[in-house]
């Protein structure tokens, strides 16, 4: 509504409040002073992790099936402020964070299934982005080692075998959840069955192995 860029105020889409990232690097010794079938199966591997903590993703909540125009405009509706930027956890979220019928859209429908807001504002008190979705935790995890090439020597080439695991702990990181409200349909109430749900994940655990020669 560019008669009101008040109710357009708010976090950004990308805005996390809360993350934590932490790397390392691990390289065992080459162990030289052992004999030589131990020094090529345990020395020389190198290990290395990661690991990311963060909070979710704000999220708008808007009905977008009654457009005031006829078009495809979103309408942000109104919430009691008992609701409004009330959080949910992961399992509130494969549930469905919030009851559509805690929201209501700001004008009454006319005859043809679109908002009449002739008389009032088309914006709700619901606020730009001020609900939070699901946090997203990750590990990965990878060992790698060089071997020595002996028919390869001149070149100081070496052979790297790799191993990586995403997603080591195999976390169900959710998706954004469906934000519509889908509220209002002539002489009824209906909500959207997936309103606040989380319908998605992010990769499971992911394993690949690989083999280069450095020279």
């Amino acid at each position: 509504n560019p008669y009101n860029p008040s109710a357009q105020s708010g976090p950004a889409s990308f805005d996390i409040q809360h993350g934590f990232t932490v790397h390392g690097v691990w390289e065992l010794p080459k162990l030289n002073d052992m004999n030589s079938a131990v020094r090529g199966v345990l020395g020389g591997w190198q290990f290395s992790g990661s690991a990311n903590l963060q909070g979710g993703y704000p999220y708008t909540v808007q009905d977008c099936n009654h457009s005031p125009d006829g078009g495809v405009t979103c309408v942000l509706p109104n919430v009691p402020s008992a609701v409004k930027g009330k959080g949910c956890d992961k399992a509130g979220f494969e549930a469905g964070c919030l009851t559509a019928a805690a929201f209501s859209d700001p004008c009454p429908l006319n005859a043809n299934s679109q908002l009449d807001c002739t008389s009032g504002q088309w914006e709700g008190n619901v606020g730009r982005d001020t609900f939070r979705g699901p946090g997203f935790a990750d590990v990965d995890f990878s060992s790698a080692k060089f071997f020595r090439i002996p028919w390869f020597t001149k070149e100081g080439a070496r052979l790297q075998i790799r191993g990586e695991f995403f997603n080591l702990l195999n976390r169900t990181n959710l998706t954004q959840p469906s934000m519509s409200t889908d509220l209002a349909i002539v002489g009824t109430t209906s909500t959207n069955p997936t309103f606040t749900k989380a319908t998605g994940a992010y990769n499971p655990r992911t394993v690949q192995v690989g083999a280069r020669i450095e020279f």
